[in-house]
């Protein structure tokens, strides 16, 4: 055994694609390019327009444990009666469209109302803040398992694309090594949901 064997460095690069347990926590630091302190909140974005649900976690694998975030960006009309039975006729009438809906505003927001409704499977209480959005400190201390997919930041951009489970396992640990997790999913403890 070395001098120094208790230092060595964490290996790099992203965990497999795979669903993990998880916690959700107030806030985390990060540091490097795009260094910043993230939280669990609810707040409007720069721009006014939209909100984003952001939930920190403490994914754990093999007594491991990193920290990532998932947000969800919505527009708070979608929480209205008007606008989610205007989302529900869409999706019968596009039901069977591939791809882009002819009003992409409709399945934007029909993606956002899905993602709660995964919230909400995963047994995530969203409660309504008078102030707008949802309360978040009744989501600090949630346990659930988040799908952890495996992203790699586009060259010369601030955009990521996913990287496939096969591509993963084709990839030498060399190219793994600037790749990342990103929460794109939940599920209840005991396993269900979709990925």
């Amino acid at each position: 055994m070395g001098r120094f064997d208790d230092f060595a460095r964490a290996p790099r690069g992203p965990w497999p694609p795979a669903r993990y347990a998880g916690t959700v926590i107030e806030e985390y630091e990060t540091s490097g390019q795009f260094a910043a302190i993230h939280k669990t909140e609810d707040k409007l974005t720069q721009n006014g327009d939209s909100r984003n649900l952001k939930l920190c976690i403490a994914i754990v694998n093999n007594g491991e444990v990193r920290n990532l975030n998932w947000t969800i960006n919505y527009r708070p009309e979608i929480l209205t009666p008007e606008r989610q039975e205007d989302i529900r006729d869409a999706q019968k009438r596009y039901k069977d469209v591939r791809g882009a809906w002819p009003d992409v505003g409709l399945q934007r927001d029909a993606l956002s109302l899905s993602r709660f409704h995964d919230l909400e499977r995963a047994g995530f209480s969203l409660e309504d803040d008078p102030h707008g959005g949802f309360v978040v400190d009744n989501l600090i201390g949630k346990n659930a398992q988040f799908y952890c997919a495996v992203h790699q930041m586009v060259e010369g951009s601030r955009d990521n694309k996913s990287i496939t489970p096969e591509e993963f396992k084709r990839a030498s640990n060399e190219q793994r090594a600037n790749w990342f997790n990103k929460v794109t999913n939940v599920h209840h403890i005991n396993g269900t949901g979709k990925e």
